[in-house]
């Protein structure tokens, strides 16, 4: 008998919404938390009346984080930073993602590059394995974003973490993919199509 993994998923906005509608297509046991624990409880029972799926919103993230396989983090910057001080002493060895779109520091309002967010985020969490995700909902007609993931990016310092963080939307249906294993000095990226389009 195959055993779900599990996924725990901190963050109930517009990316941690779009992530959860990805991920169950992926049949994982899909843990839910977020500071207002209502939103967290909402979007679980928005889930679980859609899909038949293992959907549970928990009130504390270290509880969350222990019971997890995978930890992704759906806030924005500086609320992952706390997020990842709570936790850190239970997701050893773990792999931990970091989402978002253009992720911003309070410190400056200038953009945080996935390898200077890698970097912070090691810095809290050194025995961690760590992913950055960028995603990109699709648009309808009219030029609103729908809650399907059109396209994404992963960056990483590890091959196995950026391949295992790609691996966990490839049932959402998403259009293309570029992976990006990234080193201190520079970086070697791969482009994956999936369906029509690529990404550039």
């Amino acid at each position: 008998m195959h055993i779900k993994e599990t996924i725990v998923l901190i963050g109930s906005g517009n990316n941690g919404r779009l992530a959860a509608g990805a991920l169950l297509a992926g049949s994982y046991k899909l843990l839910l938390c977020d500071k207002k624990f209502e939103l967290a409880r909402e979007l679980a029972r928005e889930l679980d009346s859609d899909n038949s799926c293992a959907v549970e919103a928990m009130e504390c993230s270290f509880d969350c984080a222990w019971e997890a396989d995978m930890i992704l983090l759906a806030s924005d910057f500086e609320e992952q930073l706390e997020a990842v001080r709570i936790i850190k002493d239970v997701i050893n060895q773990k792999i931990l993602i970091s989402l978002g779109d253009n992720v911003h520091c309070n410190s400056d309002d200038e953009v945080v590059s996935p390898n200077r967010q890698i970097t912070l985020l090691q810095q809290i969490l050194p025995n961690t394995k760590i992913a950055v995700v960028r995603l990109a909902a699709a648009t309808c007609d009219n030029g609103l974003q729908t809650n399907i993931i059109e396209h994404i990016a992963v960056f990483g310092r590890e091959q196995n973490t950026v391949d295992t963080a790609a691996e966990i939307f490839k049932h959402s249906g998403l259009v293309s993919l570029k992976k990006e294993v990234m080193t201190l000095t520079g970086n070697t990226s791969q482009t994956v199509s999936i369906g029509q389009k690529m990404l550039k």
